[in-house]
C-alpha cells in the first residue's frame, strides 16, 4: 500500500517518487480500464484511446497484450497539444517476443495513407538482444540506431525518445543510447494533417523491420517538452513498481 508517497512491501520501505507532470499532455495506464474498448486519458486533457485487436485480460496488471499481427493503441488528434513547440518526449514501456513498432504517428486514424511516420521500434538483424530504433524525422531521415542499451527477449523495459528541436535521444530503462543532432523535425501540422499517436501498430515508414508489436505494452506517456536524464529515471523507478 502506499501512505504520504511511501510504498510499504513485506519489512522494505521505499520512497515512492511522483510521476513527472510538467509537459505531461498524454497518460495512459492499462489499470484504470473499464471494458469499453477505449482508455481514458490520466494527464486530464481528454485524449481517450481506441483499442483495436488489443488483449485487455491482464489490464489489472498494468499492461494490454499485442498479437503481432492488427494490435493497435490510437490516440485521437492531439495536434493542439503540440503543435506549439517541436520538443517532445515519448515514454512507453514494453514487454516484447520480437522484433517490432512501438510508436507511431498518423495524420488521420488511418495507418497507411496521408502522413504516417515510425517514433520507435525495437529491432537487431541478430535479435534477441534487440536495439532502440528512433528517429522524429520522416523514413529515411536521420535516426538513432545502435548502440544502445540492450533489449532481451521477454522482459520488461522502460523506452523513451526526447526531442528538444535539434537533437534526439534514445533510452532505455534510463540509460541514454545513440542520438542524433542537427536537424530540423518535421510533423504532420506542418502539412495540414492531424497528430494521432499510435502504439504496437505496423507502418511502412519503418526504421527496422515495421512489424506489428508481439507482446505487451504497459504505461505511456507522452509530453510537449524534453524530459531530463534525472527526470527519465524518476519515471522509471516509479515504474518498475508496476511490472
Amino acid at each position: 500500500m502506499i501512505i504520504s508517497g511511501i510504498e510499504l512491501s513485506g519489512v522494505t520501505i521505499r520512497d515512492v517518487p511522483p510521476v513527472v507532470t510538467t509537459g505531461l499532455q498524454l497518460y495512459y495506464d492499462p489499470a484504470t480500464y473499464t471494458g469499453s474498448g477505449t482508455l481514458d486519458d490520466l494527464s486530464g486533457n481528454g485524449f481517450t484511446a481506441t483499442l483495436y485487436n488489443v488483449d485487455t485480460s491482464n489490464y489489472a496488471s498494468h499492461y494490454f497484450n499485442y498479437n503481432g499481427t492488427n494490435s493497435n493503441l490510437q490516440t485521437p488528434d492531439m495536434v493542439s497539444a503540440f503543435n506549439t513547440t517541436p520538443a517532445v518526449s515519448y515514454e512507453v514501456w514494453i514487454w516484447g517476443l520480437n522484433d517490432g513498432c512501438i510508436v507511431s504517428e498518423t495524420g488521420t486514424t488511418s495507418l497507411n495513407s496521408n502522413w504516417y511516420d515510425n517514433q520507435m521500434e525495437v529491432g537487431g538483424v541478430s535479435g534477441p538482444p534487440w536495439s532502440l530504433y528512433a528517429s522524429t524525422y520522416p523514413y529515411p531521415g536521420p535516426g538513432f540506431t545502435p548502440p544502445s542499451p540492450p533489449v532481451q527477449q521477454a522482459n520488461w523495459y522502460q523506452m523513451v525518445l526526447t526531442y528538444d528541436g535539434s537533437t534526439g535521444t534514445g533510452y532505455v530503462n534510463g540509460a541514454a543510447g545513440a542520438s542524433a543532432t542537427g536537424y530540423n523535425r518535421q510533423a504532420p501540422w506542418d502539412y495540414g494533417s492531424g497528430y494521432y499517436l499510435n502504439f504496437g501498430a505496423s507502418t511502412p515508414t519503418y526504421l527496422y523491420a515495421g512489424n506489428f508489436w508481439y507482446g505487451a505494452i504497459g504505461i505511456v506517456r507522452a509530453y510537449n517538452r524534453i524530459l531530463t536524464t534525472t527526470e527519465i529515471r524518476q519515471n522509471y523507478k516509479i515504474g518498475r513498481a508496476h511490472v
